[in-house]
């Protein structure tokens, strides 16, 4: 069978564009015969993202940028798509997709954060998204608060100048030079005084050699007699040990116990309470027992008197006493 010409030109320029299409996709990151699986992110700002830019996990490109487009629901925010043509990497469904700068010139990546919590993703999932900041804003991060301390830095400078200025006026100028001035005489005078000094010991060499010999006998008696002073360190510390055994505390307890008991049977003297304190307070006591003390001397003096009427002796037995008796009646 003859292929016409026409044919053959048509089958040659279908290849052509064939190549074209597939050689422009390979030159964008595209495999035309190599599946992927999509993805989706929403960004309020993508920062200079592109279709075609590569995504990337742990500096290995995986995948690249396939659309960017608004939001449909007018809210002003960006659906980023993006393949994954390593079937071999799995992720989480929570992991972050964050857009990075992936170079000194500011060529934006898509950069994946695996997760370990969620679910294994799909595709057609819709992943978290984030942006870094460019170079520019961490550069200023880094620079404002050195910014903000050079300028605290240099007020603080302009008000020390100030202060400098309004303090070393001409009279606190001319009150520094007086006063160095007294420094000196102050330097001058103590100088003389330490030659003074130096006179003075020079002169009392032979007094202080005599009160330096007074303090080495001194600590020679005290060697000496060291066996005899810890004798009586010992004998102290032995006393110290017998007051601190004795029962100091219990002998003061029983004293004011005893104080007490006896200064509360001096207020029921007082108060008239008991023999003494009727003794004391209680006249007619008193001279009931006054009376009764003249009564007995009184006794006592007709018993000196008149023994007969009190002892009666009797050789004969109770018979004759009865007899007498009787006799005397």
């Amino acid at each position: 069978m003859k292929v016409s010409r026409e044919i053959k030109i048509g089958v040659v320029v279908l290849l052509s564009l064939a190549l074209f299409v597939w050689g422009f996709n390979f030159l964008k990151g595209t495999d035309l015969f190599k599946r992927s699986n999509e993805f989706f992110v929403v960004y309020n700002n993508v920062d200079g993202l592109s279709v075609n830019n590569p995504v990337e996990v742990n500096g290995l490109s995986i995948g690249t940028v396939k659309d960017i487009y608004l939001h449909p629901d007018g809210s002003g925010k960006i659906i980023v798509k993006f393949a994954i043509t390593n079937k071999d990497f799995k992720f989480k469904n929570q992991s972050i997709v964050k857009i990075v700068s992936s170079d000194l010139l500011g060529t934006k990546a898509v950069q994946i954060f695996p997760s370990k919590e969620g679910k294994e993703a799909v595709p057609g999932d819709t992943l978290p998204g984030e942006v870094q900041g460019s170079l520019q804003d961490e550069v200023n991060k880094t620079i404002l608060p050195l910014k903000t301390k050079a300028e605290q830095l240099l007020s603080s400078v302009d008000s020390v100048i100030v202060i400098f200025q309004s303090v070393f006026n001409d009279e606190t100028r001319d009150d520094l030079r007086r006063s160095f001035s007294n420094i000196a005489n102050t330097i001058q005078t103590l100088s003389h005084t330490t030659a003074e000094f130096d006179t003075l010991i020079t002169g009392q060499k032979s007094h202080l050699a005599s009160i330096i010999t007074n303090v080495d006998d001194i600590t020679k008696n005290i060697k000496d007699n060291n066996a005899k002073l810890n004798l009586i360190i010992d004998n102290i510390a032995m006393v110290s040990d017998s007051l601190v055994k004795a029962n100091i505390v219990g002998t003061i307890n029983n004293i004011n116990k005893s104080m007490n008991d006896f200064a509360e049977i001096t207020k029921k003297i007082n108060e008239g309470k008991g023999s003494m304190g009727m003794l004391i307070n209680n006249d007619s006591l008193y001279n009931e027992l006054n009376g009764s003390a003249k009564s007995l001397n009184i006794l006592i003096q007709d018993l000196n008197e008149n023994p007969e009427r009190y002892v009666h002796f009797s050789v004969f037995g109770r018979k004759a006493k009865k007899d007498k008796a009787k006799k005397v009646e």
